[in-house]
Order: structure tokens, then C-alpha cells, then sequence
């Protein structure tokens, strides 16, 4: 038996717009990809992505290295946390 509602809601065309498109986590990401920074005037590998990840761009070897020696060292890794 199924009937049909008695109200069907209706949404604001404010909130119909915004339900149309990139959500706001999808237009953050967005910006992360290499051709959004390029527009931005940068260049794709001088940028670092702590925001979401690394975004498909390459770690840089200079931090891998520094999360290293924070890594093994306790005191350094407990404050790093902080």
C-alpha cells in the first residue's frame, strides 16, 4: 500500500542552486589540481598540500626527510603532536 504524502516539501531556489554544481569539498579540491594552480600563477611542484593530502603531486624529498628525523626522535615526535 503505498501512498503517496500529503506534503511534498519545496526547496528555496537559493537552496536549489547551491544544491547544483561541486560541493564545497569538491571545489577545494579542485583547486589542488595542477592546471588550478598553473592559472593561479604558480608552479605545480613548488606547491606543498597539507590541507587534503597530497593531492597527485609528488611529496618534496626536503620534507620527507625532515618528517624523518622528527619521526625518530621521541621528544621531537611527542611535540609535533601538539
Amino acid at each position: 500500500m503505498n501512498k503517496k504524502p500529503l506534503f511534498t516539501p519545496v526547496l528555496s531556489d537559493l537552496i536549489e542552486k547551491k544544491l547544483q554544481g561541486l560541493s564545497p569539498i569538491q571545489t577545494i579540491m579542485k583547486l589542488a589540481e595542477k592546471q588550478e594552480i598553473i592559472k593561479m600563477g604558480l608552479h605545480p611542484d613548488e606547491i606543498i598540500s597539507f590541507g587534503g593530502g597530497w593531492c597527485n603531486h609528488r611529496t618534496p624529498e626536503l620534507l620527507m626527510e625532515v618528517y624523518r628525523e622528527i619521526i625518530e626522535d621521541e621528544t621531537l615526535f611527542h611535540q609535533s603532536g601538539r
